[in-house]
């Protein structure tokens, strides 16, 4: 990652709205994700603790680059769910002892709303979980619909931050089309929240980049969260100046744009072959560097 991203990161944290404790922003940190997600998650935890330390994510790439590989390494265990082959060869190289020990079970399979459900093992679609993610990018929001039976504690959900965050937009299912490298893909944040609304959850924070949303049981809640400021969904969210519109949404673009310019996602549409990103995992053992 280049250093436009720490940078910009340090002018945010300066920013008042940005240094109230209750917001995930501040306690972002990258391990195995994307951007700051591995820090926000275990925030999150630390504030409404864990149970039975069970995860299941839903598009891992090729498992050193995802939201949980990093509680796998904390001794967490769960379910992946990966479409593109070259990534399922990839998990089961990297992940060996992992995978060989039933930590992790990886599930080889293209999603859809019919099938996405039946690929998890019964012991999860029965009883509660503490953490799903999803990252499908185009049909992210129609499956996590189609999981709605589920009972994580906790959900991080990819949305789609090009589209207003009061805007409930989502494109169109359609089991047969991947992400296209446009901003046509997703779902709105307003669009996650009032489906999360729906079915038990609340909106918590979203990430400095503006790409996943995170999700808590609202019986859990308790005190423990502020609404992210950028999202109008959100009417808990005291108003704002439009001179605080204009920094945070200045800083939240910069940073974002970063970030895209900064890393290389691995997609199940993409072509491209030579992503080898640069984690603590040593491919040879999946074990942790020192």
């Amino acid at each position: 990652m280049g250093e436009s991203r720490p940078r910009l990161r340090l002018e945010l944290d300066k920013t008042p709205r940005f240094q109230d404790d209750k917001r995930l922003l501040k306690h972002e940190h990258q391990v195995f994700s994307q951007g700051g997600e591995d820090g926000a998650i275990r925030e999150i935890f630390r504030r409404i603790g864990t149970t039975n330390r069970a995860f299941v994510e839903l598009g891992v790439g090729d498992g050193l680059e995802n939201n949980t590989a990093f509680l796998l390494q904390q001794g967490w265990n769960g379910v992946w769910l990966e479409g593109d082959d070259d990534n399922a060869r990839k998990i089961e190289s990297t992940m060996a002892p992992a995978i060989s020990e039933r930590r992790l079970t990886l599930v080889h399979r293209l999603l859809t709303i019919d099938n996405a459900l039946s690929s998890l093992p019964e012991s999860l679609r029965s009883a509660p979980f503490d953490l799903l993610s999803i990252d499908l990018d185009r049909n992210t929001l129609h499956i996590w619909k189609a999981l709605k039976s589920l009972q994580p504690r906790v959900a991080v959900i990819e949305y789609n931050a090009v589209w207003p965050a009061d805007l409930d937009y989502c494109v169109a299912y359609d089991a047969t089309k991947h992400w296209n490298g446009t901003s046509h893909f997703g779902a709105s944040l307003k669009a996650l929240e009032s489906f999360g609304r729906e079915i038990g959850y609340a909106l918590v924070g979203c990430d400095s980049a503006g790409a996943n949303a995170y999700f808590v049981s609202a019986d859990l809640c308790a005190d423990h969260f502020r609404a992210p400021a950028f999202c109008r969904s959100v009417e808990a969210e005291p108003p704002k100046s439009d001179e605080d519109v204009q920094r945070d949404l200045q800083a939240l673009f910069a940073i974002r744009d970063a970030a895209m310019s900064d890393t290389k996602r691995p997609r199940a549409a993409s072509d491209d072959k030579d992503f080898e990103p640069t984690q603590p995992f040593r491919k040879e053992d999946g074990e942790a560097k020192k």
